[in-house]
């Protein structure tokens, strides 16, 4: 790939969606055109996780790896349709251990406040939804979600945490007076 650089100082390190990257320690500007118009929705383990929308009102959805240009697409997904979603991946898109976890939180058609969740390991055609509630406890929006130990940990706005077991298809709420000092959710 052959990127165009150009030089400007009042730009900071922020991702357009013209595509251009700038870095404020050299305050350049590097112009990529392959990210032109998308949305980037995750960076981890150098890996750019893209979102196109087409004319057509389908999406693509898939991984992009800056340095050497190679894709992995993902199964189609109406992320349009998922409101304040937060992505988490647990290794290298690559890896054949990748999962790729998305949760939003919704209200069901009672009124109670639900996380929406979908997941797909790596090579799976299709993704597997989960619409988790707990009684008696409101999820509120997800402000951070990040993979350790086999679980996706979401932290809540309000400051509660829940988890989500890869292995166990399973969510747990813990409560704020319980997760300060402990490794786990129980």
């Amino acid at each position: 790939m052959d990127y165009v650089q150009q030089n400007t100082a009042e730009l900071q390190p922020v991702f357009y969606t013209t595509g251009k990257i700038g870095d404020s320690i050299t305050k350049r500007v590097y112009n990529i055109p392959e990210l032109h118009e998308k949305s980037l929705l995750l960076s981890k383990h150098g890996w750019l996780r893209l979102f196109s929308v087409m004319a057509s009102s389908n999406s693509s959805l898939y991984f992009v790896h800056l340095f050497t240009g190679s894709k992995i697409y993902l199964p189609c997904l109406g992320i349009s349709s998922l409101e304040r979603p937060i992505f988490a991946i647990t290794a290298p898109p690559t890896s054949e251990d990748c999962v790729i976890f998305i949760v939003s939180c919704i209200e069901d058609k009672v009124g109670n406040d639900c996380a929406k969740i979908k997941f797909c390991h790596r090579r799976q055609s299709a993704w597997s939804t989960g619409i988790i509630s707990v009684e008696d406890y409101r999820i509120s929006d997800v402000d951070n979600l990040v993979f350790a130990g086999g679980f996706f940990y979401c932290l809540h706005q309000g400051g509660h945490l829940s988890a989500f077991s890869v292995s166990g298809h399973s969510w747990t709420v813990c409560r704020s007076d319980r997760w300060l000092g402990i490794e786990r959710c129980s």
